[in-house]
């Protein structure tokens, strides 16, 4: 909501001090403009391209805000719904697929990237999702196919956000649980990918988003500060 008001009003806000001073700066000049064609014209006429120019400057800058809040707000737009058709709409058919099979949907924390010391503390979980990974759906289709198609699209979105800095936006508090118990649910599949199939550099930026989001997704208040602090 604090997005949409300054997005909005900012604008505004520089437009008119623009004006202000414009018309203050007009209105000293005709004061004084007898005394200086009087004495200098020269002065005088340098001092209005003086002026046209801080006002050209700040026309500049009012349009290059208005521009970049723009810009943030259609990337945001198109982040939150790839996330919505891409993550959730994979992530539901993951879990219908667990429904109909009568597999329960575990989430493991990614406290850490080394698969063993994850087995030890989270001996049954870890247990559960490599057993649910080596099932198929009623189509014959490995789950393990559908969690790779969502860990792909967990990376892409996570690198967008990243990317673009809109990791603090108020607009990302409604998807920030929802993304961390999507990776938590896959966390098997994506450290036995990068163990066995990409290497080490893969899934770079939905781990590191993890990191930042998953000590946020229980803290409304803090949420609520975040962008404000930043």
């Amino acid at each position: 909501m604090l997005d949409v008001v300054k997005i909005r009003f900012l604008p505004a806000f520089f437009f008119g001090v623009t004006v202000s001073i414009m018309l203050g700066v007009m209105f000293n000049l005709w004061i004084l403009k007898k005394e200086l064609l009087e004495t200098s014209p020269t002065e005088y006429f340098n001092l209005i391209i003086n002026i046209a120019t801080l006002g050209g400057v700040l026309v500049a800058g009012t349009a290059f805000i208005y521009t970049r809040n723009q810009d943030i707000s259609s990337t945001i737009d198109k982040q939150l719904t790839f996330f919505r058709e891409e993550i959730l709409g994979k992530e539901g058919l993951f879990v219908e697929n667990l429904n109909r099979l009568g597999l329960p949907y575990i989430k493991i924390p990614l406290n850490s990237l080394d698969a063993d010391e994850l087995n030890t503390h989270f001996r049954t979980e870890f247990s559960l999702q490599n057993r649910i990974s080596k099932m198929r759906s009623s189509d014959g289709k490995s789950l393990k196919s559908f969690e790779v198609d969502i860990l792909n699209s967990l990376e892409i979105f996570a690198h967008g956000v990243l990317n673009f800095r809109t990791t603090a936006h108020p607009s990302m508090i409604a998807v920030r649980k929802v993304y961390v118990d999507t990776v938590q649910s896959h966390v098997v599949t994506l450290l036995w990918l990068r163990d066995r199939e990409y290497g080490s550099n893969a899934f770079l930026s939905t781990i590191k988003l993890y990191k930042e989001w998953s000590p946020l997704v229980h803290v409304t208040k803090k949420d609520a500060l975040v962008w404000q602090e930043q």
